[in-house]
C-alpha cells in the first residue's frame, strides 16, 4: 500500500523575517511527520531551501517561480476563470495541479496568504494562517493601502472555506477566524508559532558574546528590539520611552533595532534625532542566526511593542533564554504569553520606561528565568505540530482513503 502523500512548499528567505523562520522551523514537523504511511514532499522555489530540507531527509523537489509561471498563476487563481474552465486547466502540464499530481500529491499543506492555494483545482488542502491584522488593524498601510487589504481578504475568503482544515497560531486566531470566515470549529486547529530551533538550542559563550557586542557597537546595557522597520511594529514608542528616562535623569540603556527596512527605518531615525537619542540606537540589520541567541542573553530585556499578532515568536525566544519581554497590552498578547511578560500600554509610553528603570537597577546579571516561561515553551514545541498535522490526516484518510 503506497503512503499518503503530504505535499508542502518551503521558499523565501532569511531576510524575509518571521515568516521565513516558522516555515524552516516547520520542517524539522515534516521529518517527525515521515513514516512508512505518511510521506512529506517539499517543494522548494531555489536550489539552497532544497539543500536545507534535504538535509533533514524529506524528499525534496526544486520548481522556482518563474515571472511566466506566477503570472499564470494569477490568472488561473481567479473564481470566473475556474468555473468557466474547471478541469481543463488542471490538466494543463504547466499548471500546479499538474505537478502536484506528478508527485502523488493526496492532500496540499500552504502557509499564510500563498496565492498559490487559489491555483488548485482538483487536490484538497490545509491552510495555516498567521494573521488576520488587516481586519484587526486596518489603518496601517503595511494592510491596507496600494490594494493589499483587498488581496488578503481575495485570498481569505476564496480558500479558507474550502479547506479540509485550518491551524492557526492560537485558539484567540481559531475563534477569530471562525468570527470573521465563518468557519465551523471542527476545522481549526490551534498550534503556536515555533521558537527558532537556533536561539532554542544554543549554548552560552562568553568570547561570541563579546564578539556580537563589539560587532554592533553595543558598549553598555541595551534592550533589544528583532523587527523589520514596518509602521505596526512601533519602535517610535521604545524612542519615547528612552527619551522619557533620559528627561528623568536615570541610568538610559541602548536600542538595538534587528531587522530590515521595509519603509520607516528613516522615520524612526529621524524621531531619534528630533528626541535627542540618536546617539542610544544602534541599527543591526539583518542578523544572523548565529547572533540571535546572544543579542537576545545580552540584553536588559526585548520590548515588542507591536500592533499585530495574535502571536509573535521574539517573545517565546526570549523567554526560552529567560531574558525579560516587554510586551504590547493586547489581549491576545495576554493569551499568548500569561504571567512570562510585562505588559506596556501602547498609549503610555511611561508605562515602559517605568519597567526599564526597574530592570536596569536590577541588572543582567540577577535576573533568573521564570518558570511560566519555561512551561510555555515547552508547550510550543514541534510534536503539537506533528500531532495537528497527524490528526488532520487521519480524518482525512478516514474519508477517502490514501
Amino acid at each position: 500500500m503506497r503512503p499518503f502523500v503530504l505535499t508542502t512548499f518551503f521558499d523565501g528567505q532569511p531576510e524575509h523575517g518571521g515568516a521565513y523562520v516558522h516555515k524552516r522551523n516547520m520542517l524539522k514537523v515534516c521529518q517527525r511527520l515521515n513514516s512508512p504511511s505518511v510521506q512529506v514532499v517539499v517543494v522548494c522555489s531555489n536550489e539552497a531551501n532544497a539543500t536545507t530540507a534535504r538535509d533533514l531527509g524529506l524528499r525534496t523537489v526544486v520548481r522556482n517561480r518563474s515571472l511566466l509561471r506566477r503570472l499564470w498563476g494569477r490568472f488561473v487563481a481567479y473564481g470566473a476563470v475556474k468555473a468557466a474552465l474547471g478541469l481543463r486547466l488542471a490538466k494543463l502540464p504547466f499548471g500546479l495541479d499538474h505537478f502536484l499530481h506528478s508527485l502523488g500529491t493526496d492532500l496540499v499543506l500552504f502557509y499564510g496568504d500563498d496565492i498559490r492555494v487559489l491555483q488548485v483545482l482538483t487536490h484538497n488542502y490545509v491552510v495555516q494562517v498567521w494573521d488576520f491584522c488587516h481586519r484587526e488593524q486596518p489603518e496601517f498601510p503595511e494592510v491596507s493601502h496600494a490594494g493589499e487589504f483587498e488581496r488578503r481578504e481575495w485570498i481569505n475568503r476564496s480558500a479558507l472555506p474550502k479547506a479540509v482544515a485550518l491551524v492557526l497560531d492560537s485558539d484567540y486566531g481559531c475563534r477569530l477566524v471562525q468570527r470573521l470566515y465563518g468557519i465551523d470549529a471542527s476545522r481549526t486547529h490551534s498550534a503556536p508559532f515555533l521558537v527558532d530551533l537556533t536561539v532554542d538550542a544554543s549554548a552560552a559563550d562568553e568570547r561570541m558574546q563579546d564578539t556580537v557586542r563589539e560587532t554592533y557597537r553595543l558598549t553598555g546595557p541595551y534592550i533589544f528590539y528583532p523587527a523589520q522597520f514596518w509602521a505596526h511594529k512601533n519602535h517610535r514608542y521604545i524612542l519615547r520611552a528612552v527619551r522619557l528616562l533620559k528627561d528623568r535623569g536615570v541610568a538610559v540603556p541602548l536600542i538595538a533595532f534587528a531587522g530590515s527596512d521595509k519603509g520607516r527605518r528613516q522615520a524612526v531615525a529621524d524621531l531619534a534625532t528630533d528626541l535627542g537619542i540618536a546617539e542610544y540606537v544602534r541599527y543591526c540589520g539583518f542578523v544572523p542566526d548565529a547572533h540571535m541567541p546572544y543579542l537576545y542573553r545580552g540584553a536588559v530585556a526585548l520590548v515588542m511593542p507591536t500592533y499585530f499578532g495574535p502571536t509573535n515568536i521574539p517573545p517565546m525566544e526570549a523567554a526560552a533564554l529567560g531574558v525579560p519581554v516587554c510586551y504590547s497590552d493586547l489581549p491576545a498578547f495576554r493569551e499568548q504569553m500569561g504571567d512570562a511578560a510585562f505588559y506596556m500600554d501602547l498609549e503610555n509610553p511611561a508605562s515602559l520606561a517605568d519597567e526599564l528603570h526597574r530592570l536596569m537597577e536590577q541588572g543582567v546579571g540577577s535576573r533568573a528565568a521564570k518558570h511560566a516561561a519555561s512551561d510555555m515553551i515547552a508547550a510550543a514545541g514541534v510534536q503539537r505540530h506533528v500531532d495537528v498535522l497527524a490528526k488532520i490526516v487521519e480524518r482525512y484518510v478516514a474519508k477517502f482513503g490514501s
